[in-house]
């Protein structure tokens, strides 16, 4: 859905109550992808390996490519009186488009390009394109617009970048939640700048784009250092939200209500303190993925100044605030 009524606005995928990790850290703290089991989700958009209960983040790509049939067509490209008649069509992996789904009057408007990312997407999981593959598409180049001005990146962004490296980790997770928070208003300056670093528009700043936008102002080693301490997940580049919240300014991550949000989330069984056992509890049921014994740890030893097991509201406001650099 879109953010605003107003022209240009942003575009949201919404609805992310089933979403869930693929990659998990087993306790010798290695890592690995898995397959997932759960039979979850509205049948309009589920896959086929969904429906025999073994598929991997690729589903996603299959709901990526209803979600283009939808906006093309104006109807779902599997239908049917009931649910089981809707995931026996599906079970078919979409080959039925390319022999006969596009024989409507709407499709004769429609270019081949994009019946063939239609296709590409909804078919078989072996078969199905990636992000990347998709994004690379002919039908994406037809629609790409002329070569965007390469615009000076303001040098006290980049200031930013460098001190968001320099908190501790407990800030550097909760400040993410809460930059997560907020409206597209409060950040179309950092969507910009993160869309002119973004050359290929995969959605990642990775360091050849760092140094190719950054290198009249900052040395290798300082790009090397922001890669490191602004790359929160470790995975060798700069998503949207660790940029986004680490070019943030201090009014809007500091605000009163953000903090109490994030606090709220913490606080499990809701009687105003944050204790040793609800952290641990929401570290074993998995309940958030952010909440980590690292973060458990930082967070009984920054916050709770007197010591007593607990964490108030006040002492995590303090330790949020307290020395922390104007962003």
């Amino acid at each position: 859905m879109f953010y605003s009524n107003e022209e240009g606005s942003n575009l949201k995928l919404i609805d992310f109550g089933l979403a869930t990790s693929y990659y998990k850290i087993n306790e010798e703290g290695e890592g690995k992808y898995i397959r997932m089991m759960a039979t979850v989700g509205t049948a309009y958009y589920m896959a086929p390996e969904i429906i025999s209960g073994d598929y991997s983040n690729a589903c996603d790509m299959w709901a990526i490519g209803v979600i283009l049939y939808l906006m093309l067509a104006g109807e779902p490209p599997f239908d049917g009186e009931t649910e089981v008649q809707i995931l026996e069509k599906i079970a078919e992996k979409g080959e039925v488009l390319k022999e006969d789904g596009f024989k409507d009057d709407i499709w004769k408007h429609v270019s081949d390009e994009a019946k063939d990312l239609i296709c590409n997407l909804l078919t078989a999981e072996d078969n199905r394109i990636s992000p990347k593959e998709a994004l690379r598409h002919p039908w994406f180049n037809q629609l790409k617009k002329s070569p965007r001005e390469n615009k000076s990146i303001e040098k006290k962004y980049m200031n930013k970048l460098k001190r968001f490296q320099n908190l501790n980790s407990f800030k550097k997770c909760i400040f993410t939640f809460m930059a997560t928070r907020a409206g597209d208003e409060e950040i179309q300056k950092q969507i910009k700048i993160f869309r002119s670093l973004d050359k290929n528009q995969d959605g990642y700043i990775t360091r050849k784009e760092l140094r190719s936008n950054m290198k009249d102002l900052l040395s290798s080693e300082e790009i090397n250092q922001i890669l490191k301490g602004v790359d929160t997940d470790k995975n060798g580049a700069i998503n949207y939200n660790e940029f986004i919240t680490a070019t943030l300014g201090k009014r809007t991550l500091l605000n009163k209500k953000r903090i109490m949000k994030a606090y709220k989330l913490l606080d499990v069984n809701h009687d105003g303190v944050l204790s040793t056992k609800d952290l641990q509890g929401l570290i074993k049921k998995k309940c958030l993925e952010f909440v980590t014994p690292q973060l458990l740890e930082e967070i009984l030893e920054i916050c709770d100044c007197d010591k007593d097991g607990k964490v108030t509201f006040a002492e995590f406001d303090r330790s949020l605030t307290k020395d922390t650099l104007d962003m």
